[in-house]
């Protein structure tokens, strides 16, 4: 057996090869998916709700305000019960829906002021689902409460 045999030197250069193509193939596709893709300009916005619940099921929203607040257009409040029927809601801060006769599913609340109340008394302890949407003045939209109460 002799040492100046080439016995190895194909496997090596097949290695060799097959991680510089990889290495090359990775390239332009890092390089072109640096360059397809659009930054996030995406900015979270944030105001607050604040949900109460007492023994008689009766169910209060309070709108706490936030950072973002100046910027809000209005509160969208809705709700399922636990039959599946839409929830009633009334607020003092919504002239034509201020009382419990008055109440409506899917209550808007347009320019809410810090301590706005919204008030269901139809709740069922532990079976309603309320979700509470704020919209912005420049359209973006960010559900701000998603709960069963």
């Amino acid at each position: 057996m002799s040492l100046s045999t080439d016995d190895g030197v194909g496997y090596i250069v097949a290695v060799f090869l097959t991680v510089a193509i990889a290495i090359i193939i990775s390239l332009i596709l890092g390089g072109y998916l640096t360059t397809t893709t659009e930054s996030l300009s995406y900015k979270w916005k944030s105001v607050g709700v604040k949900v109460t619940v007492d023994h008689f099921n009766h169910i209060e929203l309070t709108y706490i305000g936030g950072h973002h607040h100046q910027e809000l257009d209005r509160l969208i409040v809705m709700g399922i019960n636990s039959t599946g029927f839409p929830m009633r809601f009334y607020s003092s801060a919504n002239s034509s829906h201020n009382t419990p006769a008055t109440a409506t599913p899917n209550l808007v609340l347009n320019d809410p002021p810090v301590g706005a109340t919204i008030n269901t008394d139809d709740g069922t302890l532990g079976k309603d689902h309320i979700t509470v949407v704020a919209e912005f003045k420049d359209g973006t939209k960010v559900v701000v409460l998603d709960v069963l109460v």
